[in-house]
């Protein structure tokens, strides 16, 4: 409703869009971080393992390479999801 008050000469179709790429973008910027995390521990492997759970790997790789590391490779990611996202909604 909110944006239907904000621009009321949107039809419902861009509406709809805009929502689907909203909700998706949203999601995916959010959960990121843990897809990260997932993909780094699958990747390791053998007796000297870079990190021994989630907690340290998140200290490790903030402390490591900077907060923001945390969302690098988000960009390519969202080019994805926004257009699947907003047809899909």
């Amino acid at each position: 409703p909110a944006l239907r008050e904000a621009a009321p000469d949107l039809n419902d179709i861009t509406v709809r869009f805009l929502a689907g790429a909203s909700a998706g973008s949203t999601a995916v910027a959010l959960t990121y971080p843990l897809d990260l995390l997932r993909a780094r521990m699958a990747v390791q492997c053998g007796e000297r393992a870079a990190y021994d759970g989630y907690l340290r790997a998140v200290k490790s790789i903030v402390r490591e390479e900077g907060f923001l590391s945390l969302w690098r490779g988000l960009r390519p990611t969202l080019l994805g999801i926004i257009p699947y996202s907003a047809l899909s909604f």
